[in-house]
């Protein structure tokens, strides 16, 4: 006969007889009290409904085993007795089997994360703590829990009464700012999407980082699955430079390999970077990606949509106003970088230049300055003036005159330095005493202009020579109106 149990959850929730076993079967046995019928019951967990055992049969005792074959496991049984005499009925409390097979790991969760041995209802006594980091013991590493700083795959051995154990599951830690921050390999794409590809050794399986940001934190791609390849795009239509890394781990979790950062460029156009960035001067440059640059042929930069003469590697110094922009060539072809562009400087009244030049304080040397010039500027007669390595703003419609004299005219040095507006001005104009050349060697009369590296733009007329002035200039000048 088949007595039915009156199935309350309320009975798996009941006080705990533990027993453990090392074996992979367990027989429960009743008190076999005189008389008495057993049914038995396994809850569902502790706490949870029951669910008959022996096909609803009574049996003084029955065996048992854990739900799968590897990992520490708990299960839960009762039993119900019926007396066939008195048909008295009584209940056990719950009878719980621990199944000690081997360790199992477990972490909080916290970050950065702290990994345990796997904790029970009851837990069996284990000693003999040994934390492993691909495969070798870690010094002082005894306790039963660890706290991981180096890249690996870390496993526990330990003992209990069942014998030496080690841990069924490993768990592979990947040290922040640490991976993202080695020595990056560049790849440069012409299209919007890269194939990253490893195929590791026999037996490994590969998983897939992306960097946060060089030096920052990797975010598993693929959703964590080992994958030997994986496909990456940028995230939007700009020159972008992506940083990656794989991890290789054995189907025994027993080693990895790590590689270096895998730097991807996907090149649709080329930005560019001043390191001031609106204030002149400033050293414009093609964005540097890491050591993952690309591999261009050429570069060209450009101010105000004209080529600068010169101006062919990779950064440029730019002491004037205008909106600048570069051309490279790569293997995608030749492409424009957006424009940066720098305000003009502007002349004011409150920041004029005054000069005040005399016979008897000449000769004037101004070196590294910054000049303002609004009207006119007149180098007189007998007074000899130099700039150099200067930055000269000229207001609109301004000049520079060197004048004339009866004795001697005056001169006008103008070395290493740049003349520019932001409007257009109307140039130096060098006057000469009418006079001309004597053989070869002009009238000390007339006025001399003496030009070296200079860099002149945005003048009407750059220089207007008149009445045999005397002008000397070097080659290297860059005289153009842009």
């Amino acid at each position: 006969m088949i007595i039915p149990f009156n199935n309350t959850k309320g009975q798996c929730s009941s006080s705990i007889v533990t027993y453990s076993t090392c074996s992979t079967a367990y027989t429960l046995a009743s008190p076999l009290n005189a008389n008495c019928d057993y049914w038995w019951y396994e809850c569902d967990a502790y706490g949870s409904n029951t669910n008959v055992l022996n096909g609803g049969a009574s049996t003084p005792g029955i065996n048992v085993s854990p739900p799968s074959s590897t990992g520490n496991q708990t299960t839960y049984y009762i039993y119900y007795e019926v007396n066939n005499s008195t048909l008295a009925t009584c209940s056990s409390a719950v009878i719980t089997i621990q199944w000690d097979y081997d360790l199992e790991i477990a972490t909080n969760g916290s970050t950065p994360p702290t990994y345990s041995l796997q904790t029970f209802t009851t837990l069996p006594s284990y000693s003999n703590f040994q934390w492993k980091l691909n495969g070798s013991a870690i010094a002082s590493a005894t306790n039963n829990y660890i706290s991981p700083t180096t890249s690996g795959i870390y496993t526990l051995d330990a003992s209990s009464s069942c014998g030496p154990r080690t841990s069924s599951n490993s768990f592979t830690y990947i040290a922040p700012n640490n991976q993202c921050s080695t020595n990056p390999t560049g790849y440069l794409t012409c299209g919007s999407t890269y194939t990253l590809s490893h195929t590791p050794a026999a037996g490994y399986n590969v998983t897939w980082y992306q960097c946060d940001a060089y030096g920052a934190n990797g975010t598993a791609l693929n959703g964590g699955s080992p994958s030997n390849s994986v496909t990456v795009s940028p995230t939007s239509n700009t020159t972008q430079a992506f940083y990656y890394y794989y991890v290789c781990t054995d189907v025994f979790s027993s080693s990895t390999c790590t590689s270096a950062v895998i730097t991807v460029v996907f090149e649709t156009d080329l930005p560019i970077v001043s390191n001031t960035m609106s204030v002149l001067p400033a050293t414009l440059s093609a964005q540097p990606f890491s050591s993952g640059n690309p591999v261009y042929s050429s570069y060209q930069w450009y101010r105000n949509y004209n080529i600068i003469p010169g101006a062919n590697s990779d950064t440029y110094y730019a002491t004037l106003p205008g909106d600048y922009f570069l051309t490279c060539t790569s293997i995608c072809g030749t492409s424009s970088s957006n424009t940066l562009s720098f305000a003009c400087q502007s002349v004011s009244s409150t920041n004029f230049t005054n000069f005040t030049f005399t016979t008897a304080s000449s000769p004037y040397t101004f070196t590294s300055d910054e000049i303002y010039i609004s009207g006119t500027l007149t180098i007189p007669a007998d007074v000899t003036v130099t700039f150099d390595d200067c930055k000269i703003y000229m207001d609109a419609c301004a000049k520079i005159v060197v004048d004339k004299g009866n004795t001697n005219g005056g001169n006008l040095s103008i070395l290493n330095s740049t003349i520019a507006s932001c409007d257009t001005w109307q140039g130096i104009e060098v006057v000469g005493d009418n006079v001309g050349w004597v053989t070869t060697v002009h009238q000390a009369t007339s006025a001399s202009l003496i030009m070296y590296n200079t860099d002149l733009h945005d003048a009407m007329t750059g220089i207007y020579v008149h009445d045999y002035g005397y002008i000397y200039i070097l080659i290297d000048v860059y005289l153009k109106t842009i």
